[in-house]
């Protein structure tokens, strides 16, 4: 039987290459045998930090990936099953079928590296740090049912909360938000469904506003490894971010030009 990845795999960049940052991005990833969780299980994700000005460079920080076995009484979903997995990852399905880890092993390990990640690059201050997802009602539900069920532990959104003292922080999502500077409506969205190129991309639509060039792209591809998705994700989100900030820039510019 195919053997399971390592149950964590945990990576930071030396401490002495970096000075605290204003503000670490941790995107996340995740995979699962379904879209229910009380029925499916999530088998693997992963998280990549990255400082959120860091626009050009685009330096991975650390890195975490955790694999877990699949719980009793959760299985495959048929439709997923068969359209993802035995499409994408038919290696890895057999590898999430072998896998022994425990989820509550793994959800500590991920603790661990987060406030790591707090300490070695945000000051240690949990305001700095700030968690993405580009479909947070999956990714972050996912990670917070898992953080809360098998670590019980705060979900996302209140993961530094203490004792008497809330730190409420949304989480990012990705595609809301190229939605938002693309400004497209679910109009716009279903006259590109409907036409034919058939599938709507938000990052596409925010690329063509802000006219990047197709050659500025992550140097990672999206191939459904969590940990390979995290880093995409951030990175397109920081290309996206770099061209706000030089639109912003012309803007200012020109109205000085007027004035």
């Amino acid at each position: 039987m195919t053997s399971c990845y390592p149950t964590v795999s945990a990576w930071y960049w030396s401490d002495n290459d970096h000075t605290p940052t204003k503000v670490i991005g941790i995107a996340l990833d995740v995979e699962t045998t379904g879209p229910c969780m009380t029925k499916h299980a999530m088998t693997e994700f992963g998280a990549v930090a990255i400082a959120l000005e860091d626009h050009s460079e685009r330096r991975v920080l650390a890195h975490f990936e955790g694999h877990m076995k699949i719980p009793e009484g959760c299985k495959f979903e048929a439709l997923c099953e068969k359209e993802f997995w035995d499409v994408h990852k038919p290696e890895e399905k057999q590898r999430a079928l072998a896998c022994q880890a425990e989820p509550a092993d793994v959800m500590h390990s991920f603790i661990d590296w987060v406030r790591t990640v707090k300490d070695r690059y945000a000051n240690g201050e949990a305001r700095q740090v700030r968690f993405l997802c580009d479909a947070a009602y999956f990714d972050a539900g996912w990670i917070s049912h898992y953080l809360t069920k098998y670590a019980n532990h705060n979900p996302l959104h209140t993961f530094f909360s203490e004792p008497g003292k809330s730190r409420f922080k949304p989480v990012i999502d990705t595609n809301a938000f190229f939605r938002g500077v693309a400004r497209i409506d679910l109009n716009d969205e279903l006259d590109v469904e409907m036409g034919p190129d058939g599938r709507f991309s938000s990052s596409k639509a925010a690329r063509k506003v802000l006219g990047i060039p197709d050659n500025e792209k992550s140097d990672v591809e999206h191939d459904h490894r969590a940990v390979h998705d995290a880093e995409s994700i951030i990175k397109e989100y920081l290309i996206v971010c770099k061209y706000i900030r030089l639109r912003r820039a012309q803007s200012v510019q020109a109205s000085l030009q007027v004035c």
